[in-house]
């Protein structure tokens, strides 16, 4: 585009002013898809990172809530303060004690039953949205149902001990039946899978209790996953003798 001025002698003269090219515009153009592609996919980048550091610490924060939950229920279970103070005792201790699963109970309020809250205490895998997640029922009660404590739950391994820190295992598959009234203290592992895939980890290192049985097999995906491993002595618990079953 021309503008016109006028000169003094009445006519007008031309006085072109200049500005962008075609071609120039069209390098500009492009350079500023390039730049802004480039801090697009940084802020992907960064967004994922910043994605995935805050749910694996939420697993972390998640797996170590629940490993202080169960490890505080086996250390009262077969607490009951009325044999303490002498008279007839309840019925307290270890009912089942599985491989993946347990129940324990405890006579926390002194009032000769375990008939309440969180003592009747029973953990258990089982089947969930999203996968596996541990589940926990805190009473006998006819209203009482099994709550999810944790999700994506990849592994829970229990393992009995005597007094004398020898494995128990009544039937070679880490389950004890017959021998209950000699467990004094329990290992716990626990294990848990992010919710979602980071293609940055491969999953290549199975996962072993302090015994060294293997619990989780090499799963060669991209899930991260964190662990804790914790040993309880059970106080409260009636521990027989080796000789008293004999």
């Amino acid at each position: 585009m021309a503008l016109s001025r006028r000169t003094g002698s009445g006519r007008q003269a031309s006085s072109p002013v200049e500005g962008f090219s075609l071609p120039e515009m069209m390098i500009a153009m492009a350079v500023t898809v390039i730049l802004s592609s480039m801090l697009w996919v940084n802020y992907q980048s960064q967004h994922k990172a910043c994605l995935f550091q805050m749910q694996t610490l939420a697993m972390q924060e998640d797996l170590r809530s629940t490993m202080t939950l169960i490890a505080d229920d086996l250390r009262m279970a077969g607490y009951d303060p009325i044999r303490q103070a002498g008279r007839p005792a309840v019925q307290t201790g270890i009912l089942l004690a599985g491989r993946d699963r347990i129940r324990v109970t405890m006579d926390l309020n002194g009032d000769g039953d375990t008939d309440d809250p969180n003592e009747d205490v029973d953990y258990r895998v089982k089947d969930s949205e999203g996968g596996s997640a541990l589940h926990r029922k805190s009473s006998s009660g006819s209203n009482a149902s099994f709550q999810p404590v944790i999700n994506h739950v990849e592994a829970i391994d229990f393992v009995y001990l005597d007094r004398n820190g020898k494995v128990l295992d009544d039937d070679g598959r880490g389950n004890v039946t017959e021998r209950v009234g000699r467990i004094s203290s329990i290992q716990i592992l626990l294990a848990v899978r992010s919710p979602l895939e980071d293609r940055k980890v491969r999953h290549t290192a199975g996962l072993f209790n302090l015994q060294g049985r293997c619990i989780l097999p090499p799963a060669q995906d991209a899930y991260r996953r964190a662990s804790l491993i914790e040993a309880v002595y059970c106080r409260n618990l009636r521990v027989e003798d080796d000789d008293a079953r004999s």
